[in-house]
């Protein structure tokens, strides 16, 4: 029927598993195939995916921080330090990856001219390496 548990844990709002599911890189796109009923008289429709039903309880003022909805709304968004905890394994450890890189070329000077290594160093190069952060697949092993 297509149900993934993250679904029904922002269904039937279990937080704390949405968040273990999300770390383990649950996919908040997959839609059910057919009407799922979840309970106390909820049904959601064909081609709901937690990622929409997240949007629906957002809409309606039903996604408090923390809850499910919010950590799936937190998880749909770009890369940041924020954003990073809710993360697969694999997701964390190439962002890890990556700033390690634009601290080697802050920091190495080797093919760098002094003006680019201030500048890596610099409030805006640290903003920089985050935006390029954003534009990285993370769910790409």
């Amino acid at each position: 029927d297509g149900a993934t548990p993250l679904l029904v844990a922002c269904a039937k709002g279990h937080d704390g598993v949405a968040r273990l599911l999300l770390r383990a890189g649950a996919n908040i796109n997959q839609a059910t195939l057919r009407w799922l009923h979840v309970g106390d008289g909820v049904a959601l429709p064909p081609g709901t995916t937690p990622l929409s039903l997240a949007r629906e309880r957002s809409a309606a003022g039903e996604a408090p921080e923390g809850s499910a909805p919010n950590l799936i709304l937190l998880a749909s968004q770009p890369w940041s330090p924020e954003t990073h905890p809710l993360r697969s394994a694999s997701a964390r450890a190439r962002a890890v990856e990556l700033v390690r890189v634009g601290h080697l070329l802050s920091t190495s000077g080797a093919s760098l001219n002094p003006g680019i290594r201030t500048w890596l160093r610099s409030r805006a190069g640290r903003a920089f390496w985050l935006r390029v952060m954003s534009y990285v697949d993370m769910s790409a092993p």
